[in-house]
C-alpha cells in the first residue's frame, strides 16, 4: 500500500508514520527544473534561453506540471517559434499568467515570512495582509504562539519588552475581533482582524523563525471541552442541593471543597461518611472519580481519589450499588434520548449564579409522586433535565397494579 500525503506534519497523517517507511520528496530546484525543460523545449523545437526557463520554473513555485504547460502554450505562439523566448520575453508572459506566490504558500510558511523580519521588511502591508489570507483560522494563532520565539535571542531591553507588549495587546484585541465576527457573523471585519492579530504584531515583534510552532491554544482545546462538558454534568446534579452557578463551580473553589469534603472519610475508611456526603448532594462514584477529580488538575495538586485504598473503593461501590442511593437527576444519554439533548442555556449560564436557593433539604428531592405522574404527561422537555428517579419508579409500579386490577375484574 503506497500513501501519498502533501502534508506530513497533518494529525491525519501522524498515526500512519509508526506503522509506513517514510520517504519524504521534496520540490526539484528551480535549476533542476530549467535543465530538463530546456531538454524537453529544444525536442518540441522551441528555443528558450536558460535564465528565463528558471524563472519560470521560480514563478510557478518549482511545479515541473505547471512548468511544463505554459511551454507547452509557447511554443504553439508563431513569435516566440521563429524567434524564440528570451527572458524578458518570458518576464512579460509571466506578469499575465505567473501564479500567484502568496495562494502558494501554505499557513506555517506564511506565518515565517511575516515574522522574519529579512523577509517581511521587503513586502507591503497589503502583501502582508494577504499572507494572513492563506488561512485566517489559524494565522493569528501561528502569530500568537510564534512572535515571542522570533525575538528570543535578542538582549532583554526594556525596548524590546515594550514590544512584545504591544504585541500582546494587539493579539487580545485581535481575539475580541475574531469573537465578535463569528458570534455576529460580521465578516467584513476580517481585514482589520488581519491587521490587529497578525499584521501589526508581526511587524512590531519580528526577527527570525525557522519554522513556527504549532499552536498550543489547539492542543489544549479538547481538555478544556472536556472540563466544560464536567462541568455542565456536575452542575446539573447539583442544582437540587446547591445554589452555586455553573461557572462558579471551580472559579469560587466549590468543586475542590467538596472533592475534599467526600475524600476525607475513604482516608480514614470511613465508607459510610463518604456514602453519605454523596447522598447529600445526589452524585454518584463516578462524580467523584471522573468530574470532580478532573476539575481540579488546573490546581497542579495530586488526585487524593487515587491515595484511596482499593478495598475502601470497592466497599464504597457496592454501598452505593445497593438500594436508597438512586440518582436524583437523569441527564438525557448520548445513545438513547427521549427528548433532545439540551443547549449550554438549558444547563444553567452565567446567571445561574444568582439561583435562589431551594428552601429544602436533599433528602426531600425525591418530590412528590403523585404530582410527579401528572406533570409526565405536560413536560417531557422541560423535566428531562431533572427526572427523580423513585418517583419514575412509584408511577411505573401503579400503572402495572391497575393493568392487573383489570385484568382480574375481566376474568
Amino acid at each position: 500500500i503506497i500513501c501519498i500525503c502533501n502534508d506530513h506534519s497533518s494529525p491525519q497523517v501522524r498515526s500512519l508514520t509508526f506503522s509506513c517507511y517514510d520517504i519524504r520528496f521534496s520540490r526539484p530546484s528551480k535549476t533542476t527544473i530549467a535543465q530538463r525543460a530546456a531538454q524537453i523545449a529544444a525536442a518540441e523545437g522551441l528555443s528558450v534561453e536558460a535564465n528565463a526557463l528558471e524563472a519560470l520554473a521560480e514563478s510557478c513555485g518549482n511545479d515541473v506540471r505547471h512548468t511544463l504547460s505554459q511551454l507547452q502554450v509557447m511554443a504553439k505562439s508563431a513569435a516566440f517559434q521563429q524567434l524564440g523566448v528570451g527572458y524578458e520575453d518570458m518576464r512579460g508572459r509571466l506578469r499575465e499568467t505567473g501564479k500567484d506566490r502568496v495562494a502558494m504558500l501554505g499557513p506555517f510558511e506564511a506565518c515565517k515570512n511575516l515574522l522574519t523580519s529579512s523577509i517581511a521588511q521587503r513586502m507591503t502591508v497589503s502583501e502582508k495582509l494577504e499572507h494572513f489570507f492563506v488561512d485566517f483560522n489559524l494565522m493569528h494563532l501561528l502569530v500568537q504562539e510564534n512572535y515571542l520565539g522570533s525575538v528570543a535571542k535578542r538582549p532583554p531591553e526594556a525596548e524590546l519588552l515594550q514590544a512584545c507588549a504591544r504585541s500582546a495587546e494587539l493579539v487580545a484585541l485581535g481575539d475580541l475581533f475574531s469573537r465578535r465576527i463569528r458570534d455576529g457573523a460580521e465578516w467584513g471585519l476580517l481585514p482589520s482582524m488581519g491587521l490587529v492579530s497578525t499584521v501589526y504584531p508581526a511587524h512590531v515583534t519580528s526577527g527570525f523563525v525557522a519554522f513556527p510552532e504549532f499552536p498550543k491554544f489547539l492542543g489544549n482545546y479538547s481538555k478544556a471541552s472536556r472540563a466544560r462538558r464536567l462541568c455542565q454534568e456536575l452542575h446539573a446534579h447539583l442544582r437540587l442541593a446547591s445554589g452555586v452557578g455553573r461557572s462558579a463551580l471551580v472559579t469560587s473553589n466549590f468543586s475542590e471543597a467538596l472533592f475534599s469534603k467526600a475524600v476525607a472519610p475513604l482516608l480514614r475508611e470511613d465508607v459510610a461518611g463518604a456514602v453519605e456526603v454523596l447522598d447529600a448532594y445526589g452524585l454518584q462514584r463516578e462524580h467523584l472519580a471522573e468530574h470532580l477529580a478532573e476539575l481540579r488538575q488546573h490546581l497542579g495538586e495530586e488526585d487524593g481519589f487515587k491515595l484511596v485504598d482499593p478495598r475502601v473503593k470497592a466497599a464504597m461501590t457496592r454501598e452505593l450499588n445497593q438500594g436508597g442511593h438512586a440518582l436524583r437527576v437523569v441527564l438525557p444519554g448520548a445513545k438513547r434520548r427521549r427528548v433532545a439533548a439540551p443547549e449550554d442555556d438549558a444547563l444553567g449560564d452565567e446567571g445561574d449564579r444568582d439561583l435562589p436557593a431551594t428552601g429544602r433539604k436533599p433528602e426531600e428531592g425525591a418530590g412528590d409522586a403523585e404530582a410527579q405522574e401528572a406533570s409526565d404527561a405536560e413536560g417531557a422537555a422541560s423535566s428531562a433535565l431533572v427526572r427523580k428517579a423513585k418517583a419514575k419508579r412509584g408511577a411505573g409500579a401503579r400503572a402495572k397494579a391497575k393493568a392487573g386490577a383489570k385484568a382480574e375484574a375481566k376474568a
